[in-house]
């Protein structure tokens, strides 16, 4: 519940990769119990299957993850920066395999 008062139904479950992940099904009184109750059954049933709903819906913004990113910039930063050293696409590659992923990996 809010200060103002409101509230939301809340779906909270755990994904594959142990991130505690909330999602909100719609605020009290547009939402019927019995309603809020079955999205959050999907819901879970989603993540059962290895999905993510949450940052399925997250996705939808066309926004890349910053996996993507990475992907990216190692595939086409070469070709756009030919003067660039290999030695410092090596440790650019590095940097991002050992800690840009790890700690942002997944986020938008």
């Amino acid at each position: 519940m809010k200060p103002s008062g409101a509230a939301s139904y809340l779906v909270q479950y755990r994904t594959r990769e142990g991130r505690t992940r909330r999602l909100s099904a719609r605020r009290v009184g547009v939402l019927t119990p019995t309603k809020a109750r079955a999205r959050a059954g999907d819901a879970l049933k989603q993540v059962a299957l290895g999905g993510d709903p949450s940052l399925e819906r997250h996705r939808t913004r066309d926004a890349l993850i910053v996996d993507e990113l990475a992907d990216l910039y190692l595939q086409e930063g070469p070709a756009e920066k030919p003067n660039k050293k290999g030695s410092s696409w090596a440790t650019g590659r590095s940097n991002i395999e050992r800690h840009i992923r790890p700690l942002i990996g997944k986020k938008n």
